[in-house]
């Protein structure tokens, strides 16, 4: 009987079950936000689990080469669907610019448009910039879907109004340094 305690000490933690791990450093100079799912601004969104962001140096000055380009993973309890994707950015955005700019709010300037090839994504989101003056973006949208451990799957996507090829090959880069 003395032997018990020992021996709960061994076997309780192999028994226990494991927590994914998640890490996706920030960029020197970059922003980070964590927002935990359900997301206050777009409670509608079917998911629970933890929503990370990493913004690009410059996101909010319009004159900077890096202006409203960003990352974001969606790192939530099992696996989202590809068929609601662009339905749910379009809420996503939508959401985020009610919360922001509630008087300048126009629910049409929001809706998204993603294809898909494998786990791959690429396609384009419609909104407004909120956090400035409310004029409306047009962002390229790419990302793809990776499978953690357990029953968690982020979704990782970044955004940018840019379409030239340096941009997206550092917002590549940038999402490549997630691990889950």
């Amino acid at each position: 009987m003395r032997f018990l305690p020992l021996l709960l000490v061994l076997v309780l933690p192999a028994c226990a079950p494991s927590k994914p791990t998640f890490a996706w450093p920030t960029p020197t100079g970059w922003r980070s936000e964590t927002i935990p799912f359900p997301l206050d601004f777009a409670p509608s969104l079917p998911y629970h689990g933890t929503e990370e962001i990493r913004f690009a140096p410059g996101f909010f000055k319009p004159v900077s080469e890096t202006y409203f380009t960003y990352s974001f993973v969606w790192l939530v309890d099992g696996e989202p669907t590809f068929e609601a994707l662009s339905g749910e950015l379009g809420t996503y955005f939508a959401g985020l610019a009610q919360a922001v700019a509630p008087k300048r709010f126009d629910a049409a300037a929001h809706r998204a448009t993603v294809d898909r090839t494998g786990d791959a994504y690429r396609g384009s989101v419609d909104t407004v910039d909120a956090f400035g003056d409310g004029h409306p973006l047009h962002l390229g949208v790419t990302g793809e879907l990776v499978r953690c451990s357990g029953k968690r799957s982020a979704l990782v996507l970044s955004l940018s109004p840019r379409t030239d090829d340096a941009t997206w090959s550092m917002l590549a880069a940038q999402r490549r340094t997630l691990h889950c």
